[in-house]
């Protein structure tokens, strides 16, 4: 009976100690008022970003947010469910549309040495 309540109270604590929401990943670091990102509307079912870079620990992009936006580039981390090897993306803008995000994205590469580019979300 005592072993049955011991395994009844770890599975229940382990139901209520997991935090399933992954919203406080998307951190910018720095913020200006100066935004060169488009604000997306509720109605608009996808926007496009650009991925700077992946990496493996939150402490690598944490760090490498710190250094883009030392640079007035307004990064932020995001948490990456598809790829065990690089959880983290590190990633700039929300733009309405794809010509907006290939402008800064030629400036970004220039800007980081990194091999950006232009992903799609879909909301």
């Amino acid at each position: 009976m005592l072993n049955k309540l011991i395994i009844f109270i770890i599975l229940i604590s382990s139901l209520f100690s997991q935090n399933k929401e992954s919203s406080w990943l998307e951190i910018k670091l720095n913020s200006s008022s100066d935004s060169v990102s488009k604000n997306i509307t509720a109605h608009d079912s996808s926007y496009f970003t650009i991925q700077i870079a992946a990496k493996k620990s939150f402490s690598e992009a944490y760090e490498m947010v710190q250094e883009l936006n030392n640079q007035k580039i307004e990064a932020y981390i995001q948490k990456n469910e598809n790829d065990f090897q690089f959880n983290y993306r590190v990633r700039f803008g929300y733009f309405s549309n794809r010509n907006n995000a290939e402008k800064f994205l030629i400036n970004l590469k220039e800007l980081t040495n990194c091999e950006c580019w232009i992903d799609r979300i879909e909301l």
